[in-house]
């Protein structure tokens, strides 16, 4: 007789494996085993109160969707009349400007059912931890295609399986980095920092066998350093982050003077310092990409052409316009380009809630995750046992992915938000 519950506790973990080198494929498996958890499930949706807050802002935004939709409609709507009195716009371009994206409604409500269904699957701490030790190994992809993009130079996307598998790997040009399979070196990053604590707990867990202690190495040192090679600033931050909320903040004694050996020749490489001969000399230790592109270039004169602050101030200025239902999804790109000729996203995912369903689903979210995560600690062994140590780890890697989407946005990938919902849903059940 075939045991099906554990049948599909290790379909789930194959789906969990694949999940960043073959996203499409785990997503087929996710959909099989997402489907039999909610069946399996002995409570039903509603009778738990965390997940009230989640649905209620599922309604908000299809309430939204349709009154955008409307509105785009109406000669003589508000949001026309705004468009017009900020920039004399005509109807038929305004017609033409806005989306009624339906489709960015599945970025978000698949993931309220995820949030309660999978968390049939992290229930315990020996699933929770076997889910980041899985994350670890089926990150290896991740790594050798993100050394052979960066060091041999080897790009482009692979694809296999008739479309079903994408490796990008692009070119290493300019202020990118290496990305690896990822389309984009952020997306590298952020998966990196995802899994840093797990990777971090696994090293400093006690083992008796010699193999594990070089495998928890050799997984350590190559993420620092392919997190090092995305040139990924918020990436950087979250690996120190990461680093100081699993080790506390006894590791800054010499964490603080490491990272300003580190930081200090590359400050002088982009010529803070005012001198040739020290700029000359920095840049000589300094790679090109850190001075040349990443940091002179788009660093610190982001903020003053009409980047990250800019694009958040005229965000909070288009919410405000209209706080209730929001501009629809996807309608933030176009009106930014009118105001400044740029063409981005909000860069911040609660202001592009905001500006996309209303103000009213973008607070729901934000004050249910800062919840989850307050009584998640709550909760919290301070034993040093192995439990409480990848517990902790599986609420680092939370608030590292969190953190995140705070100064940029890669929740729209499926791999990213997918394990942003099963590490949130995780720490629903750190809660019980």
């Amino acid at each position: 007789m075939i045991d099906t519950n554990n049948y599909f506790d290790r379909g789930f973990k194959i789906g969990i494996f694949l999940l960043p080198s073959a996203p499409i494929i785990s997503g087929i498996i996710f959909l099989i085993t997402g489907v039999y958890a909610s069946i399996k499930r002995k409570n039903s949706y509603f009778n738990d109160k965390w997940n009230i807050p989640f649905f209620i802002m599922g309604i908000l935004m299809i309430t939204s969707t349709f009154i955008v939709n409307f509105q785009i409609n109406d000669k003589n709507s508000r949001i026309f009349s705004l468009l017009n009195d900020w920039y004399s716009i005509e109807y038929t371009d305004f017609y033409n400007l806005m989306n009624t994206d339906w489709i960015g409604l599945f970025n978000w409500l698949p993931y309220i059912w995820v949030f309660w269904a999978f968390q049939y699957y992290s229930f315990s701490f020996k699933q929770r931890k076997t889910i980041g030790l899985i994350l670890l190994s089926g990150s290896v992809p991740v790594f050798i295609s993100g050394i052979l993009q960066y060091f041999f130079n080897v790009n482009g996307p692979f694809i296999f399986l008739n479309g079903l598998i994408t490796w990008f790997s692009k070119p290493v040009t300019g202020y990118n980095g290496l990305s690896g399979l990822f389309s984009n070196a952020n997306y590298t990053g952020t998966w990196l920092n995802i899994i840093w604590p797990f990777s971090l707990v696994f090293f400093l867990e006690k083992k008796e066998k010699y193999i594990h202690k070089v495998i928890s190495t050799l997984f350590l040192l190559i993420i620092v350093l392919t997190t090092i090679l995305t040139l990924s600033r918020n990436a950087l931050l979250g690996l120190i982050l990461g680093t100081i909320i699993i080790c506390g903040l006894k590791l800054t004694r010499w964490l603080i003077p490491a990272i300003s050996i580190i930081s200090i020749p590359i400050i002088a490489s982009i010529g803070v310092i005012n001198n040739q001969f020290i700029i000359n000399l920095s840049r000589k230790f300094v790679p090109s990409l850190f001075w040349k592109y990443r940091f002179s270039e788009i660093g610190f004169d982001n903020f003053s052409n009409f980047e990250r602050i800019e694009i958040w101030n005229y965000a909070i200025k288009i919410i405000s316009a209209n706080p209730l239902w929001g501009w629809g999804s996807s309608n933030f790109a176009p009106l930014l380009r009118i105001e400044s000729g740029l063409y981005k996203h909000p860069h911040n995912l609660i202001l592009e809630l905001g500006v996309s369903y209303g103000i009213i689903s973008s607070i729901i979210f934000l004050i249910t995750l800062l919840l989850l995560i307050y009584c998640s600690y709550r909760k919290m062994s301070f034993q040093s046992t192995n439990e409480s140590k990848y517990d902790l780890a599986w609420r680092t890697s939370f608030i590292l992915v969190f953190t995140q989407q705070i100064f940029d946005i890669q929740y729209f990938d499926f791999r990213i938000s997918f394990i942003f919902w099963i590490l949130l849903g995780g720490m629903r059940n750190l809660i019980k």
